[in-house]
């Protein structure tokens, strides 16, 4: 391999980096670590951040080539989409042009990188986190617009070089269309963001066991269910995001103040996230049992050394297995308040303490940083067979 050669790449997504959404965070962060290499000279095609710290943020780095589209509306707004898409192809075929890679989503409208590989013999390097042939059917409710978007999304699993699934689910949908096996590689934490606080003073023994929640508030994380669960409960509750359900969740803690010590505390700063969560002493990360993904929230959590609540899943079975957390089974508001009372004794019985070592463990194996490098490695095997050849 060259030392240090450089890589030309397209970076194209159509999701904002500063929506709060698992989805958005995905991309953004796989493009700091992208960004953070000095080896990739990269041209980023993407909405125009709505937020304007993100903006600064990503401005900053002088050796990135900026294509931005208008700011990403509301949610499906078939016409934002529709303008996006036609104006990526005139940025990316007229201004762009070629490059050797093109790293970018899994999405039902991503026909743009299929003719980019057929002009250019770019390299596709393909990102799965999202939608599964599963969930098109239930997000596209015209038959004929679902089955068009699974012939989409199969032909760019088919065709790109290297497919990343984030779960192990979605390895299983990519490997069924491929001739060879992709390798599962789960959100991570950036490491910089999220870190233990060390402090001297300790919490008083009376204290309400806390239960810390960081996030996008929306149906899949459970977050009314554990709510209910807690109700005339002896815990405490931070909850902090927005989201779809922000309000009805306020209405809902209005109608029961009284009843549970739970504080809304809205969106905070980044700079903010750690100390939350070491005010926390377990962290909610659990979600529908049914759904698809892993939650990014786990892995930030456990870069801070905090124990967790998350949902039985494959790709985190290693929290079980190292004792970082507590594993809850089914979305019944029975079965999360049978959970945290029994969290809440090990609490009372001074049997609850913060992991000693998951940030470490994330370091090693679920950081972006690491996603980077996997991604540098495969580019490294393309480069060394074009001097073979």
């Amino acid at each position: 391999m060259v030392k240090n050669e450089k890589r030309n790449i397209l970076y194209y997504t159509l999701l904002d980096f500063s929506d709060k959404t698992g989805q958005s965070q995905y991309a953004y962060h796989v493009f700091k670590a992208l960004q953070s290499n000095k080896q990739f000279i990269i041209d980023l095609v993407a909405p125009r951040p709505k937020k304007n710290i993100v903006l600064k943020e990503l401005l900053k780095n002088k050796n990135i080539k900026f294509h931005f589209l208008a700011p990403k509306k509301k949610r499906r707004n078939y016409l934002w989409f529709i303008r996006s898409i036609i104006i990526s192809f005139f940025i990316v075929f007229f201004k762009v042009g070629k490059k050797t890679y093109l790293i970018y989503s899994l999405k039902p409208y991503m026909i743009l990188p299929l003719i980019y590989r057929f002009i250019y013999s770019a390299k596709l390097f393909l990102l799965v986190e999202g939608l599964s042939k599963e969930d098109v059917k239930r997000v596209i409710k015209p038959k004929i617009l679902a089955k068009l978007s699974n012939v989409i999304m199969e032909k760019n699993i088919k065709k790109a070089y290297k497919v990343y699934p984030a779960y192990q689910t979605a390895k299983e949908w990519v490997d069924s269309l491929r001739n060879d096996h992709s390798k599962v590689i789960t959100c991570g934490a950036d490491m910089s963001l999220f870190y233990p606080i060390i402090k001297k003073n300790s919490k008083k023994k009376n204290e309400k066991l806390t239960i810390g929640y960081i996030g996008s508030f929306r149906d899949v994380h459970l977050i009314r269910e554990m709510l209910k669960a807690v109700l005339n409960m002896h815990v405490s509750v931070f909850l902090i995001g927005k989201g779809q359900l922000y309000n009805e969740i306020k209405d809902y803690l209005e109608k029961h103040i009284h009843k549970a010590e739970i504080d809304l505390l809205g969106e905070l700063e980044q700079k903010e996230m750690s100390k939350i969560i070491d005010e926390c002493d377990i962290m909610w990360g659990a979600c529908d049992i049914n759904h698809w993904g892993v939650p990014m929230k786990c892995f930030e959590y456990l870069s801070c050394n905090a124990k967790v609540i998350y949902t039985k899943n494959t790709d985190l079975s290693f929290i079980k297995k190292k004792g970082y957390g507590y594993e809850l089974t089914s979305n019944n508001i029975e079965d999360i308040k049978k959970l945290i009372k029994k969290i809440e004794s090990l609490y009372k019985n001074n049997n609850l303490k913060k992991n000693s070592d998951s940030r470490e463990y994330i370091s090693k194996h679920h950081s972006w940083k690491n996603f980077a490098n996997q991604i540098n490695s495969d580019m490294a095997l393309v480069s060394r067979n074009k001097r073979e050849f």
